[in-house]
């Protein structure tokens, strides 16, 4: 937010009526406290020798911010050496996209957004999870109001996807982590259309609190869980007009079934379970504690000193149980960095 002191003074002054005010409504004052919050986020609360080095600072953070986001948008894919042994229990579609290699380098694996989810809960061997675990993450070191007649202004949600693109030969198939992570972006584009505010700030999903706006996207994530669900939303692509001759040309027997079969959503479904929910909840621990760390040093100094390598290995060993490359004798370039996706540390 502009540093505006004048109207920063007045919204400061209406505020401190409130105590004795019984004119506004709750949805209206409460939109007043966050405004007040907003400016005293932008430093007016600061002397007025202290403003300008503060807006030197936002400035640079922002900076920071965008080169980050910059960075992280380039991750298209990071490729690792599997072994055969490493390949065991990877279903078809990871399979069919490895770069053939020999012996112990078995096959290239590309690991991004479509095969990231796959091979962490389907992979046999625990290397081969550790490593596409490990890979991906090594790769950097208002929009609604009422007019002034009471109608409402509707707004607009679309959802900007990282889904391979199709091609004339090769559809973009979608495994169960893929469709889950769909629903779950639908899930705030559906927040995003059907709410009914007085205020825009407060009409997106980040215009609520973080456990609220994040309830309908976990409904539309345990709807995808549901067998007849996935059934009902599945269709084989050969039977699709614009793949059918394409899957005839490239295969000699018969179609499959138009709709997912029984045991395949069984094994999709049982691929995850209780044990990849806990695994799922250690990380978001672990991202937490990180970000509470870098961000509650106890002096400038303190936050300059901090190692975030080694800091994010040892939360990262204390809350995955996932072992330092040093512990087990391996390359120093093993040791994960996530903090460097973790897009949500640059975030106010």
């Amino acid at each position: 937010m502009s540093l505006q002191p004048d109207l920063f003074a007045l919204v400061d002054d209406v505020l401190a009526q409130q105590d004795d005010d019984t004119v506004l409504d709750p949805r209206s004052r409460y939109f007043l406290t966050k405004l007040h919050q907003d400016y005293v986020d932008g430093g007016l609360k600061l002397p007025s020798g202290l403003q300008g080095r503060f807006k030197s600072i936002q400035a640079r953070i922002q900076q920071l911010a965008n080169q980050f986001d910059e960075n992280a948008a380039k991750l298209v894919g990071t490729y690792i050496w599997l072994t055969p042994q490493e390949v065991e229990g990877l279903p078809d579609s990871v399979l069919s996209g490895l770069k053939k290699g020999e012996g112990e380098s078995y096959g290239k694996l590309c690991v991004d957004r479509r095969t990231f989810g796959s091979t962490i809960v389907s992979a046999h061997t625990g290397d081969a999870r550790r490593r596409a675990l490990v890979a991906p993450k090594n790769v950097h070191n208002e929009n609604s109001f009422i007019h002034e007649d009471g109608t409402p202004h509707y707004p607009a949600m679309a959802l900007l996807c990282g889904f391979p693109r199709p091609e004339p030969n090769k559809p973009c198939l979608l495994g169960h982590f893929d469709v889950v992570q769909l629903f779950h972006e639908l899930g705030h584009a559906i927040h995003g259309v059907v709410s009914k505010t007085r205020y825009a700030r407060f009409h997106r999903p980040d215009g609520t609190p973080v456990d609220y706006g994040e309830v309908p996207s976990q409904m539309l994530e345990n709807w995808c869980c549901q067998p007849a669900q996935l059934k009902a939303m599945s269709k084989h692509y050969s039977y699709l007009p614009d793949y059918q001759a394409t899957w005839e040309a490239q295969n000699s027997c018969s179609r499959p079934p138009e709709t997912i079969p029984d045991e395949l959503i069984a094994a999709a479904l049982g691929s995850g379970g209780p044990k990849h929910d806990a695994l799922h909840y250690l990380r978001q621990v672990l991202m937490c504690v990180f970000d509470m760390t870098i961000h509650q040093p106890e002096s400038h100094e303190a936050a300059v000193a901090i190692d975030l390598a080694e800091l994010w290995s040892n939360i990262h060993q204390s809350t995955c149980f996932f072992d330092d490359p040093a512990v087990l004798g391996l390359d120093e370039d093993l040791r994960s960095r996530g903090y460097t996706i973790f897009g949500h540390l640059m975030l106010d």
